[in-house]
């Protein structure tokens, strides 16, 4: 098998898993009811807390979960491919090779923060943790509590044929691990890890951890709002950051060494990552056009010196 097909089938393979993933996800979140537990009476105070506004919504996190690592990276890129890159001289030229490496750890991050989202939520799922703001959106006909008691049948008062309030009750069993928190340090740990192995700064010496550490505030901001909202409780959410930030090691540290991400992400043998993914020669066959400029310069030297010689003979 040539390398053209045998890439062409590590797509195809590779695109396969990444759409099973997503419906996978998809699936639990439309289909799949999380555990129904058991209330004891004693913590039916800590899960009667008023349901407030999300401070940060799902939209916001998804959408800046995913636009800011991107910007980063086409920034971050485009910067080494203009100033690091072997075309220093043709910058349009330069700038072109920043889409491969753009697209390679794009998507070695997208398939690491489905696999997060799908994680948490077959996590959420299987425990079925009520939330601080069960008892509110529940809403039950009839709590008759006493010490030691055990709340087995939960009858909550809602209309079945609403499709929204169904989700809410549902959601409402949904509380460990924290999906804010996972996906926040996911994102967040990602863009450290890929700030601390591709970003050169030498005009200064903090700039560069001053960076790190208002994207990793960003990530943990993420997670303790959801404290303060009555939507998680607080080992909730640590276990959801634990979890982003496992996931995010293992996606840089693990995962890319059995992608083309490596030489990218990784440091390289002998030399910094920042530079190798544009200063590393590309075989002949896959540069003509390199190739050429090569044998043109190789025509002007080998000019020059039959110049010379002909002047020393003369």
């Amino acid at each position: 098998m040539t390398s053209k097909k045998l890439a062409c089938c590590q797509i195809i393979l590779d695109l396969f898993i990444y759409i099973s993933v997503t419906s996978l996800l998809f699936f639990i979140l439309a289909f799949v009811p999380p555990v129904e537990r058991s209330l004891l009476c004693e913590d039916v105070p800590s899960v009667s807390n008023p349901r407030l506004p999300d401070t940060v919504t799902p939209g916001y996190l998804i959408g800046l979960g995913l636009a800011i690592p991107l910007i980063c990276m086409l920034l971050v890129e485009t910067y080494n491919s203009i100033f690091h890159g072997r075309y220093k001289f043709d910058r349009l030229r330069s700038a072109k090779l920043c889409v491969p490496n753009v697209s390679k750890i794009w998507s070695l991050f997208l398939y690491g923060a489905s696999l997060t989202i799908v994680i948490t939520e077959c996590l959420k799922v299987s425990v079925g943790r009520f939330r601080p703001h069960f008892i509110t959106t529940c809403q039950p006909e009839e709590l008759n509590c006493t010490s030691g008691q055990i709340l087995d049948n939960i009858t909550c008062t809602y209309n079945e044929s609403d499709y929204k309030s169904l989700i809410m009750l549902r959601d409402a069993r949904k509380s460990f691990p924290s999906g804010h928190a996972s996906f926040g340090m996911y994102c967040a740990i990602f863009v450290i890890l890929y700030i601390e192995s591709r970003v050169q700064i030498r005009c200064s010496v903090f700039l560069k951890s001053l960076l790190q550490c208002i994207v990793l505030m960003a990530g943990l901001y993420c997670g303790v709002s959801r404290v303060s909202d009555n939507r998680h409780f607080p080992t909730d959410v640590l276990a959801g950051g634990v979890l982003g930030t496992l996931m995010a090691v293992w996606t840089v540290f693990c995962l890319s060494k059995h992608s083309r991400s490596q030489s990218i992400l990784l440091p390289a043998e002998g030399g910094s990552p920042t530079t190798a993914a544009y200063k590393e020669p590309l075989p002949c066959h896959h540069d003509p056009e390199h190739m050429a400029e090569i044998n043109k310069s190789m025509q002007r030297q080998f000019s020059r010196q039959q110049t010379q010689v002909d002047d020393n003979l003369l």
